[in-house]
């Protein structure tokens, strides 16, 4: 069979002919019989080489796959989830271990350049109304976590929140964080923790999870990360549900609740306040509920319906400063509801 650069310089000789010919073909100007022969056995073989010639095709775009990277490098694809409402498990046998934990103060993990992002960091906007939780062991203060974080430059606190019986929830600068040196190197995770005690123990995480984008962006619309322990701890501590939609006004004005683990208070005490968000945007919202840094990671939730209910409906990172009066949550949209439930699957 015949090349494709040597089709295309035949097809070339073939149609220099018929230019040079053209002339003669429409002025009317009689054709000796030789001629009208070569005429046709180059029509001929024109259309024979169109039929070697290899048949031009427009290659299909696929669809852009989904994905996540675990802290081994390892990329996964998300799982696209037909509900929008991931309900929550009430803990039914809340046995607790009441492990004692030696006091440690740890500062908080905190985002790179908040300030260049058009964000600040968690902040107290006016007289601080934040509540000390007393009984942590209670649902769903239960499934609120203390993490402590080691990474190859340092080590510090955030908070998370359990979404499924072995997965946390958190910000994606609580397990990567270029400013640490990358990704983090062990995650202790203590649902409930109260100071020095840890009513329902401690688990190391296994694997942890971020968008491959955090990594090469590090954007507050990205802060959001998942964890797994090793351990399914649903029955003791319960979980989170956690829900999306598309309909900004259905998150306008709704009320919320802010829980986690704030640096500014003391070492490893869970605090909480409620409030409303106030603005909406479509990967980010904000409220005026008073945070501090450490509180990244922890659950903005709130009511829907009786199919979820503790629900999240963002996970809060940043605050006052730069574009920003308010503290904010990564909303939970479609992909990242994907994201969540795939490393629940996992």
């Amino acid at each position: 069979m015949l090349s494709s650069n040597q089709v295309k310089r035949i097809s070339l000789s073939v149609r220099l002919y018929f230019v040079r010919r053209k002339k003669k073909i429409f002025r009317g100007v009689s054709m000796k019989p030789k001629s009208i022969l070569w005429l046709l056995t180059a029509v001929g073989l024109f259309a024979f080489l169109a039929a070697l010639a290899p048949i031009p095709y427009a290659q299909a775009q696929e669809p852009k796959t989904a994905r996540m990277v675990r802290n081994d490098g390892v990329r996964i694809v998300v799982k696209t989830f037909a509900r929008n409402i991931s309900s929550p498990i009430q803990p039914t046998n809340p046995t607790t271990s009441n492990l004692q934990v030696p006091a440690k103060h740890l500062p908080a993990i905190q985002p790179n350049g908040v300030e260049g992002n058009g964000y600040g960091t968690e902040s107290v906007i006016g007289a601080d109304g934040r509540v000390q939780v007393q009984d942590t062991a209670a649902y769903p203060s239960s499934a609120v976590a203390y993490l402590e974080i080691q990474f190859p430059w340092g080590e510090g606190s955030c908070s998370g929140w359990m979404i499924g019986p072995h997965t946390v929830a958190t910000a994606a600068h609580c397990v990567y964080l270029s400013g640490m040196g990358g990704w983090a190197t062990a995650i202790t995770v203590y649902p409930g923790r109260n100071s020095t005690l840890a009513p329902f123990g401690s688990y190391s995480a296994t694997n942890w999870y971020v968008k491959p984008k955090w990594i090469k962006k590090e954007k507050p619309r990205l802060d959001f990360a998942a964890i797994n322990i090793g351990t399914d701890i649903a029955e003791s501590v319960g979980t989170f549900g956690f829900a999306y939609t598309s309909d900004n006004s259905v998150l306008q004005n709704r009320p919320l609740t802010v829980r986690g683990y704030p640096a500014d208070k003391p070492d490893a005490t869970m605090w909480t306040m409620d409030g409303n968000i106030e603005q909406v945007a479509p990967r980010r919202f904000f409220y005026s509920i008073d945070t501090a840094a450490g509180q990244s990671g922890s659950p903005a939730y709130g009511k829907w319906g009786s199919d979820c209910d503790p629900c999240g409906f963002g996970i809060h990172a940043y605050g006052v400063g730069g574009n920003s009066s308010l503290n904010g949550a990564t909303r939970i949209t479609a992909s990242v509801f994907n994201f969540l439930n795939s490393v629940i699957a996992q």
